[in-house]
């Protein structure tokens, strides 16, 4: 297999007023189709339907990033995100486990932030729901 790096450039601007510039970041990326199939992994759950003769497990394919932000990593720290999707374009994977991220660290804690499990405002399951 081909495992070619794909890059992504783009410009982001720092700053305002006169500090302002313009800087070229770029992210390169690996695509690793066909990594191995997990029989456990499907839409209906563990172990449905893995006994029929005509089951495919999914396959499983990872992403490296390579580099992220202009920053290279060294071989032992660099992020390998396994997925189940295609992997021709490693940026779409890589930009859904971004958008992934995103929710999970800046919504959801903004959500919880002010929610107090041990307390929550009514006792009632209409209060909590």
């Amino acid at each position: 297999d081909d495992f070619t790096p794909v890059s992504r450039e783009i410009d982001v601007t720092h700053g305002y007023g006169k500090k302002k510039y313009t800087e070229k970041v770029i992210t390169t990326l690996v695509g690793v189709p066909d990594l191995l199939s997990c029989d456990w992994f499907n839409p209906k759950g563990s172990k449905t339907n893995t006994t029929k003769k005509d089951y495919q497990p999914i396959p499983l394919n990872a992403v490296v990033v390579k580099k992220w932000n202009n920053k290279t990593p060294p071989v032992e720290k660099q992020v390998v995100l396994v997925t189940n999707i295609s992997v021709k374009d490693p940026f779409i994977s890589f930009d859904r486990y971004d958008d992934r991220s995103l929710i999970e660290n800046n919504l959801f804690r903004e959500l919880k932030q002010n929610w107090h499990f041990e307390h929550p405002p009514k006792k009632t399951k209409e209060g909590v729901y």
